[in-house]
């Protein structure tokens, strides 16, 4: 046997991680400002340029960036927003497509 939780034993309800204000999103870890200014130097780049933390991949974490990905989340509609799955997806658009198939594999003899 395994010393795997069961996924019937995680509190689903559970609150949202909260994402501290000032730190910095380094792919999935969270650094101080000291740390990733520290990062930047390392890099060879200015620590005083906002955009050093950018070029080695620091995201800073601001209430107007949560704003954002909430709204994004919430707000945004899920699914095919440019109408692709109507015309190459199943059903119906098999179905919105089959005689110009048809047609093309006729004219190009199979």
């Amino acid at each position: 046997m395994t010393s795997q939780t069961a996924f019937a034993k995680i509190d689903l309800l559970q609150p949202a991680p909260t994402q501290p204000l000032g730190y910095y999103d380094y792919f999935g870890k969270f650094l101080s400002p000291q740390e990733a200014s520290q990062l930047v130097v390392n890099k060879g780049l200015n620590p005083n340029n906002p955009i050093s933390y950018q070029r080695v991949g620091a995201v800073k974490i601001t209430k107007e960036l949560i704003a954002k990905g909430e709204d994004i989340f919430f707000n945004r509609k899920i699914g095919d927003t440019f109408g692709l799955q109507g015309a190459f997806g199943f059903g119906l658009g098999i179905a919105t497509i089959l005689p110009e198939l048809k047609t093309a594999i006729v004219k190009l003899q199979g």
